[in-house]
């Protein structure tokens, strides 16, 4: 995998053409394990991976979260809509799950793998 892709409303990774259609959001994914640094002692830097959904339209809209190799699943960090965040950080989501977009925001989430997941319900 690659340390930045992009994604489609439909949880797609976009493709060329994609870039000249017209859309409202986008997703930013942000590997955090295909970092190319390396520490003092030469082992890999290693972070947790994001997903970035951007939306500017001023209507709601329902974006598909991408599943694997991706991620096994997302956890909620931070939603600019909600001034009161009604869904609070830590919110989980399935990869492949579709979520409401609220108007004009910026939502960030954190990729699980299968092992977060376990480790939440166990």
């Amino acid at each position: 995998m690659r340390d930045l892709a992009w994604f489609t409303p439909r949880g797609e990774e976009m493709t060329e053409s994609d870039w000249y259609g017209p859309t409202t959001a986008l997703g930013a994914y942000l590997s955090g394990t295909d970092l190319p640094q390396r520490d003092p002692r030469g082992a890999p830097v290693t972070d947790d991976t994001f997903l970035a959904l951007l939306h500017a339209d001023p209507a709601p809209l329902s974006f598909t979260l991408p599943g694997p190799p991706w991620a096994a699943g997302y956890e909620l960090l931070l939603d600019t809509a909600r001034e009161d965040q009604d869904t609070p950080p830590g919110v989980r989501y399935a990869a492949g799950a579709s979520i409401e977009l609220p108007e004009r925001s910026v939502l960030l989430l954190r990729a699980l793998t299968a092992a977060d997941l376990r480790q939440k319900t166990e």
